[in-house]
């Protein structure tokens, strides 16, 4: 069964929300950044009209992504956040970076603000 993008997305998003209010910085951090990847490859899959990931899928990098599915300029204040997002290692899953509360406040709603910009190219 091809993955679903979409849902994950939303689910990682909600568990990210979950926790930062149980102060769990560093994972409702990770959350946000993965809710964000979800995000852009089921728009990718979608405007290539695939169920399954191809290969240029198979990637974290986040303006990787981005420049698959979205050709045209892209604001700076989303650059600027997508720059801050993909700035942080996907390896935080091992806690090798500490967040504080701010931190993760600033982080969700940078993710937020693109997931909000990417429904409306």
């Amino acid at each position: 069964m091809p993955p679903d993008f979409k849902t994950a997305a939303r689910d990682c998003f909600q568990d990210s929300r979950i926790l930062f209010s149980a102060r769990r910085w560093t994972a409702a951090i990770y959350l946000a950044r993965l809710s964000l990847e979800c995000e852009l490859k089921a728009r990718l899959l979608s405007r290539l009209g695939l169920r399954d990931s191809p290969a240029r899928a198979y990637t974290h990098d986040l303006w990787a992504l981005l420049k698959h599915f979205h050709r045209r300029r892209v604001p700076r204040a989303i650059q600027a956040a997508l720059a801050e997002i993909n700035g942080v290692d996907i390896a935080i899953r091992y806690n090798v970076q500490v967040f504080g509360g701010e931190d993760a406040a600033r982080f969700r709603a940078k993710v937020r603000g693109v997931i909000r910009w990417l429904s409306i190219v």
